[in-house]
């Protein structure tokens, strides 16, 4: 499969996927508003702190649900570019990067951690405000980076970018 046709599809899973979260996040969020504003979670004495942890459950959720429209909208404008193997990494960049094992991120704008697969290949979806993506930024394939694995730093060799 041609890289740009494999992000594409990775594209189009992503939002599948952040439509998926928004759902969720969206009925947890009015369950937890509900929760908050109901009458029995007015506070019985100085002790009962129900409905001001359902507040901030249901804030919390609230962003959560701002973030995941964020990324949902910032995945449907994306145009994803086409990168030689010279050009420098960056936000929608296919990285192959090689520590004994072959390991493929995609840079995005958004649902960092999300894993899919294609073709028996697992991809991650980093963002540039990972410290992997803050890695990646400006380097080129041949150039080496740090993989945090298990609590310790592993050398990896950049291998490809699409």
């Amino acid at each position: 499969m041609h890289a740009h046709d494999l992000k594409l599809l990775l594209i189009d899973a992503i939002i599948s996927n952040l439509k998926t979260d928004l759902e969720t996040a969206v009925a947890q969020a009015l369950g937890a508003h509900d929760a908050a504003t109901h009458e029995e979670s007015a506070a019985e004495n100085k002790y009962d702190t129900f409905g001001l942890e359902s507040g901030y459950l249901a804030s919390g959720l609230s962003r959560r649900v701002r973030e995941i429209e964020q990324s949902l909208q910032a995945y449907r404008d994306m145009m994803p570019r086409a990168f030689n193997v010279d050009d420098e990494i960056r936000l929608t960049a296919l990285v192959t990067l090689d520590n004994d094992e072959s390991l493929q991120y995609f840079l995005g704008p958004g649902a960092a951690g999300l894993v899919l697969s294609f073709e028996d290949c697992a991809v991650r979806v980093i963002t540039p405000q990972a410290p992997l993506g803050q890695q990646l930024l400006g380097k080129r394939v041949g150039d080496d980076i740090q993989l945090m694995q298990k609590g310790a730093l592993i050398p990896a060799s950049i291998t490809d970018v699409a």
